[in-house]
Order: structure tokens, then C-alpha cells, then sequence
């Protein structure tokens, strides 16, 4: 259990990917630092193992990456006091890369959830208190590779496996080139497990936020069919928030039976360099009130990569045009307030609904 930060703005901000492999943290976070020290509670996605222990997980694709121990100030200095370890990158270098990850947070003072010694540690929610208050944070992952997931004697991450089927569509003889149709699915077992340590941790906490590592990544912007499944079912569980990273981009956000999903932040602070990551990304605020959470908002962030800084919305008007038109088709507004963005529901935003398919 951790304590917030009792004398900071009562806020929780919320950022994805953050990883550091040969920076150096104080000047990568220097502009973004006082923000996010100002803010009670501050969370982010560990992205990397912070480990110079284990092997290179054997076949895995793409560039195996890590952090030194050393770097847990990619965490600190900023000032991040929770953090999530289910997604693709955490048990690069197995178990002993995770659990030397583990220990070096705890001996940091750092919140973490969704990775673990078994499948109980691993789903096991990580508290941080405020004031009289208790939020429970569960992190889970849909993008992984097999065997990195946690069970009952195995080390790894929680994770929720989805279920991939390809058609061809329709139109196809219409339209040459289409792509195939995917159609996606939560595998039963380990949705219904969410949807259990959900309720299990709003027994005993005043808020509930989770933490997905889903999407295609390299900036894809749509929504994949199960984020959507996963997002809905999370809320219906007794989630109060639900925030994404993984696609290196800003997703839409939306209002599900008044509770904000935010399905990807982008990342804020990400030492790999990629022609497909966004160099603009956004901080989610959530006010914090005597009973919770109250205001959803959105504050721009330029350089992403390198050098975040949160940035005015004149600056960040491409930012802000981009999730205007994005979040539209879900009924989300967005009000100026200062330097930020209020998100609010607006039910005549969303478009009627059409009767053809594989248009």
C-alpha cells in the first residue's frame, strides 16, 4: 500500500508506455516533472524490465529491451507513485527479469500491479490511499507472447488471451485488395477471472482502475473489436476507469454508463525510436473528489518520445482536432478550460446507425 501525495492538487493523472534504456531520466522528465509531482497520484505503464538479471526471452519478436535497476528513476524522478507491469515487454527476460523488476519498486516506494510470482500476486491489485479513500489499481495485458502469462505456480503477468478469427469480406469481389475481416473475442475463462478480481477489489476499495495493455501497436488509431468488449465488460464489473496503452497513439475515449475508458493515452517518456510512434500524445486527469473520482480531462503532450511537456491547446491543436474528430462517434465532448480539455458525454454526437455491413 502506498500513500498519495496528501499536499499535491487533488488529481490522478494517467500516462502510458514509459520506458528508458540509455537516457537519462532527469532530463528526459525535467519539464514534465513538477506536473506530475503536483498530482496525488500519479500512474504510469513500466513498460520494460528493470532488471540486469535472466536471459532474453527465446524466440521473442522484435528487439528484446530492458532497463538497468538503476533506471527505476525513469519512475521516480517524475514522480509516478503507481505503476502497471502486465504488457508485451515486462518478462523479456523471464522470471528473474520480472521479479528483480518487482523488488526494485518496492524498494523505491512504488506501487505496481499485474505482475507476480503466480496468478494471485500477478491479479492482486496494487492500493494507493488518499485521504480517507482507497483506490484499487489491476493491470492485465492482451498482447503478449505464450508463456508469459501467470498461473497458479508459474511467474508472469495477468493476462486475458483473445481469440483472433479472419473472413474474407464481403465486398470483396467489389473491392479488390480489401483486407480480411477480424473478428475478435476475450477468452471466456480469463474474462470472467477480470471480471472476479474486479469485483473482488470494489469489495474493499472506494475506486477501481484498470489498466489494459491492448490494440495493434506502430500507431494504429482504430479500435479493435475487443477492446471495446473488454473496456464495456470492466465497467459492468464495477471498474470506475478504464485507461489503455500499447498502441503508441491516441485512441478515443469514452463514457460507458458514466465511467471514462480512455482506450490508449500513447506513451509519455519511450527511449525506442519508431517512424510509427506519435511524437504527440495526452495526459488523462481525473479529479479527485470526497467520494472519488469527478471530472474527466485531457491536457496535450508534445514531444512524447524524448522530452514530454504538457503543452496549451493552441499549440496542441492538431492534437486536439485529432481526438475531437476520434472521440465524436462515441458521444464525447470536449470543453476548453484553461490549458485542458474537459471530456463530457454528448448523446447527439453519435451518427445513427446504418443497416449495411462490409461497406
Amino acid at each position: 500500500m502506498v500513500q498519495a501525495r496528501e499536499n499535491a492538487k487533488p488529481r490522478m493523472i494517467l500516462v502510458g508506455d514509459v520506458a528508458t534504456e540509455t537516457g537519462d531520466p532527469a532530463k528526459i522528465f525535467d519539464l514534465l516533472a513538477p506536473y506530475v509531482r503536483d498530482s496525488a497520484i500519479a500512474f504510469a505503464n513500466c513498460e520494460w524490465p528493470l532488471s540486469d538479471r535472466g536471459e532474453a526471452w527465446p524466440g521473442k519478436a522484435g528487439r528484446v529491451v530492458k532497463s538497468t535497476p538503476e533506471l527505476v528513476t525513469t519512475y521516480t524522478i517524475p514522480g509516478f507513485n503507481v505503476v502497471c507491469l502486465a504488457n508485451n515487454h515486462l518478462m523479456n527476460f523471464g522470471n528473474e527479469g520480472m521479479m528483480q523488476t518487482i523488488e526494485v519498486l518496492d524498494k523505491a516506494g512504488i506501487a505496481h500491479c499485474g505482475g507476480g510470482g503466480n496468478m494471485e500476486e500477478a491479479h492482486r491489485p496494487a492500493i494507493v490511499t488518499w485521504k480517507n479513500l482507497k483506490f484499487a489499481f489491476l493491470s492485465y495485458t492482451s498482447v503478449f507472447t505464450p508463456g508469459m502469462e501467470a498461473t497458479p505456480s508459474r511467474t508472469g503477468m495477468a493476462a486475458i488471451k483473445i481469440e483472433s478469427n479472419y473472413r474474407i469480406p464481403n465486398r470483396l469481389h467489389e473491392v479488390p485488395g480489401s483486407p480480411l475481416v477480424c473478428e475478435t473475442k476475450a477468452r471466456p475463462a480469463h474474462l470472467e477471472r477480470m471480471k472476479a478480481d474486479i469485483a473482488d477489489a470494489k469489495a474493499s476499495a472506494d475506486v477501481v482502475v484498470v489498466s489494459m495493455h491492448w490494440g495493434v501497436s506502430m500507431g494504429h488509431q482504430h479500435l479493435i473489436p475487443y477492446q471495446t468488449e473488454l473496456g464495456h465488460a470492466a465497467i459492468d464489473a464495477g471498474a470506475d476507469l478504464v485507461v489503455g496503452h500499447h498502441p503508441h497513439t491516441v485512441q478515443p475515449i469514452e463514457f460507458y454508463k458514466g465511467k471514462t475508458i480512455a482506450y490508449s493515452v500513447g506513451h509519455c517518456g519511450f527511449d525506442m525510436k519508431s517512424h510509427t510512434f506519435a511524437d504527440e500524445s495526452i495526459v488523462l486527469e481525473m479529479e479527485l473528489t470526497e467520494t472519488g473520482l469527478g471530472r474527466t480531462l485531457v491536457r496535450p503532450v508534445a514531444d512524447a518520445i524524448w522530452h514530454p511537456r504538457i503543452i496549451g491547446l493552441q499549440e496542441g491543436f492538431s492534437t486536439v482536432e485529432w481526438l475531437r474528430r476520434m472521440c465524436r462517434p462515441h458521444g464525447t465532448r470536449f470543453i476548453e478550460e484553461g490549458d485542458a480539455l474537459v471530456a463530457t458525454f454528448d448523446p447527439m454526437l453519435i451518427p445513427k446507425k446504418t443497416h449495411y455491413s462490409d461497406a
